[in-house]
């Protein structure tokens, strides 16, 4: 893992910025894939509203 080896604040090479970003991607990718749940209201036949 990249994040353990940066230790000082100075320029990453090429290939450790480069995966620096495929790690940080892989970690983000998860949030691609969070949905939020809207509550709405139904309203059944017999006219009672339902969450």
């Amino acid at each position: 893992s990249v994040f353990g080896e940066q230790w000082r604040l100075e320029p990453m090479s090429a290939e450790r910025k480069a995966r620096w970003r495929k790690e940080v991607d892989w970690l983000l990718s998860v949030t691609d894939h969070v949905v939020e749940f809207v509550p709405s209201q139904q309203k059944a036949k017999d006219g009672s509203c339902m969450e």
